[in-house]
């Protein structure tokens, strides 16, 4: 079986990822049943057709498949099940180090605790810790702190191995003991803070942000604005170190060990020292681990004189991140760079010679080689068209191999992706070199002042150019469009049947063109009438809680939280809702059962909100404790409008906050738990919906056409209780 390695590896890989991300209890049936039906088949053609090795190949993926859901099993049940039963939903105090960054936003802070006791007893669990106090922590401290985990609901953290978290309560003690983990990731730690130091020092405020996250991958330096342009224009995988950023430097490292004649051992030694470093610096991101695995097999091979196939590689490195811990497939950014990576060794290289071959630039120029300066400029010419196609093909073949998870796994794709990157990516590797060359030039001779004059212009010049071009196609029409309309799959499947066809057929040049126009076309046609005919109401959607409730206010292109809480299953269903915009336009933190500051942090991890309206008794705490929110307090009445058609009066009152939707149509009244139906304006009360959170008092004032309720209250007679989602259409 050729490439063995490669099959395993990868069909592990893509087995995992399958059920970790969409797991149910149909899909491992299904998944067993696809996996023994396939072997039968293979084995049975293999018995007619004695030449074909094609069951090899199809009893090895279903092998892979059954391996990974055995897999999963185990680490669930004897890894990740023995931490969350034994801690979650008790109070314990848990004594250890913040093994990680923290993170800041909204003057929440949070942190990753690398557990070393709990309740007294040895531990290694690892919590996810969010706090809206200030405390004068650093990472590696040492400290103990009184909390009541709860198991994680993001996969993202259960691939680090983060399987609870926890917010600071009221009463919350924590003490740091002024000691500090020495390890080699503090140790780490600490030359990412002098390589950040000698960014700020010399450059600007855009470019040192930018050298931050291309090279060290520090992606919270960068503004909320700026990380939306990139994601809106389907580019971020530049500003996120990955295994390009470690291939281009290691490229670049061995022209130099090559241009000195040094042995091919002496090589391999420098570069496995200088891959394992960057691994470390950039704090062991699963991309760059996979690119990292990949080039130490290249690199080996290389200096035994013997072959290597990258395929192989791949999958050996599938294997490497993922065989100790099946859950790291959480990182999507993981999945993303093996799957751009497995695309650009199958299409790039294809896409650039046919491309070279059209513009016949394989052959030298046909002029006399000596005393020629008009040879010179063209064959120089030459390999600068040669490289910028080199950039296109393997932007091409990456951009249309990461299509199918950017659907999957955002909802959202940029068709202008692979236009932009052949501006971006030169711009971005450029940027790479120049900072590459900064620190290391900073650190070896600490003459930063000298050293930032001659990198500080080109730096800032280029991080300008950069951001502004990112910011300029994300402002154009259709620069960020919804992937999961039916008129994208419509295209998918025409293209897929294109392709099909021509394979049948053997297809030649015309009909490849045609093909493509048809594609093209039925993308171009059938996303116009899509966006022409769409529906333009907008609606109300109740996602049921049972202790607190979601509540969105949607339109085709924008969207609003009235609340944020409840289930799990209810907040999943309300981030599937979340998923198709670009961001919150509202996001209203009230008082009531406190469920939404409860889930505060994280939803802003997630999304990008542009206003935030806080009820300053919301907490415990200062009033500057959402930065740059607008806060309310009692007896305040306010009017917002979230879109064209729908306002919203927020009254707060004896610390309760009642929120009445109202548009041309129709008019909704959405009351707290303990609401006192007397507190609220006559005028108020004359709803067509009351959506109530739990019982309330005076309830006979009410004159409503349909009492709702997000969970059963004996004392709400009539009342129709949300057992799932709940749509009412506002205009």
């Amino acid at each position: 079986m050729k490439r063995p390695l490669g099959v395993i590896g990868l069909v592990y890989l893509t087995a995992l990822a399958v059920i970790f991300h969409f797991y149910s209890f149909s899909l491992v049936v299904w998944l067993c049943a696809a996996a023994a039906t396939a072997s039968v088949i293979a084995i049975i053609i293999r018995l007619f057709r004695k030449k074909t090795r094609a069951h090899l190949y199809v009893v090895a993926s279903s092998l892979c498949v059954l391996a990974a859901l055995l897999s999963i099993f185990l680490y669930q049940n004897f890894k990740v099940t023995p931490i969350t039963s034994a801690y979650a939903g008790k109070e314990i105090t848990v004594e250890g180090y913040i093994c990680d960054e923290l993170r800041f936003k909204n003057s929440f802070t949070t942190c990753t605790i690398q557990a070393e006791k709990i309740n007294g007893e040895d531990s290694s669990a690892k919590i996810s810790f969010t706090m809206h106090r200030s405390y004068d922590i650093a990472p590696f401290d040492k400290l103990k702190v009184t909390l009541t985990p709860q198991v994680s609901d993001y996969k993202y953290q259960y691939s680090k191995g983060i399987y609870l978290y926890a917010y600071e309560q009221p009463d919350a003690d924590l003490e740091t003991t002024g000691e500090k983990k020495h390890n080699f990731k503090s140790f780490v730690f600490d030359i990412r803070q002098k390589m950040e130091g000698v960014f700020d020092r010399s450059l600007d405020e855009n470019a040192a942000s930018l050298c931050k996250a291309v090279l060290l991958g520090d992606k919270q330096a960068l503004s909320a604005d700026v990380r939306q342009d990139f994601t809106d224009t389907g580019m971020s995988y530049l500003i996120v170190v990955s295994g390009m950023h470690l291939a281009i430097v290691t490229f670049l490292l061995r022209k130099i060990l090559n241009r000195l004649r040094v042995n091919r051992w002496v090589t391999f030694a420098a570069i496995a020292v200088f891959v394992l470093c960057f691994m470390a610096i950039t704090g062991f991101p699963p991309s760059v681990m996979r690119s990292g695995i990949m080039l130490l097999i290249c690199y080996l091979g290389r200096a035994l004189f013997r072959d290597h196939d990258s395929i192989n590689s791949l999958g050996v490195a599938a294997l490497a991140l993922t065989v100790l811990n099946p859950y790291s497939v959480g990182d999507v950014g993981m999945l993303l760079s093996f799957t751009a990576t497995f695309g650009i060794l199958m299409w790039a290289t294809p896409i650039y010679r046919f491309c070279v071959k059209k513009l016949h630039l394989e052959k030298p120029p046909t002029l006399p080689q000596t005393k020629s300066r008009l040879y010179i400029i063209i064959r120089i010419l030459r390999r600068v068209f040669r490289w910028f196609i080199a950039v296109f093909s393997t932007s091409l073949a990456a951009t249309l191999w990461v299509i199918p998870p950017i659907m999957l796994f955002f909802g959202r794709i940029s068709p202008l992706s692979v236009i932009i990157s052949l501006l971006a990516y030169p711009l971005t590797f450029a940027v790479l070199m120049l900072a590459f060359f900064f620190v290391i030039l900073s650190a070896l001779f600490p003459f930063v002042p000298f050293w930032g004059k001659v990198f500080a212009p080109p730096l800032n010049v280029l991080s300008h150019l950069l951001t502004s071009i990112i910011s300029y196609f994300s402002k154009l029409p259709f620069a960020s469009i919804a992937a999961d309309d039916g008129y994208f799959y419509i295209w998918l499947l025409v293209s897929a049947v294109l392709v099909v066809i021509g394979y049948i057929i053997h297809a030649r040049k015309t009909y490849i063109i045609t093909a493509v126009m048809i594609s093209l076309l039925t993308l171009t046609i059938s996303g116009s009438l899509t966006y022409l005919f769409a529906d333009t109401s907008a609606e109300l959607r109740i996602f049921r809680g049972g202790s607190g409730s979601t509540a969105a206010v949607a339109k085709l292109d924008n969207i609003s939280l009235l609340s944020y809480g409840g289930s799990k299953q209810g907040r999943e269903e309300a981030d599937e809702l979340l998923d198709k915009y670009p961001s919150i336009d509202y996001l209203i933190l009230t008082g009531g059962r406190g469920q939404s500051i409860r889930y505060y942090a994280s939803l802003t991890d997630k999304y990008e909100v542009a206003d935030l309206i806080a009820y300053e008794k919301r907490v415990n705490t200062e009033e500057d404790q959402f930065e740059g929110a607008v806060l309310y307090g009692n007896n305040t009445m306010f009017t917002l409008s979230l879109n064209s058609d729908v306002k919203v009066k927020v009254l707060a009152t004896h610390g309760k906050t009642y929120q009445y939707l109202y548009s041309r149509d129709v008019s909704v009244l959405l009351l707290p738990s303990k609401a006192q139906i007397s507190d609220i304006p006559e005028e108020l009360r004359k709803a067509d919906f009351v959506i109530a959170d739990g019982d309330m008092n005076n309830a006979e004032l009410l004159e409503c056409k349909k009492l709702l309720t997000t969970g059963s209250q004996s004392s709400l007679d009539g009342a129709e209780e949300i057992t799932d989602s709940y749509t009412i259409i506002l205009s």
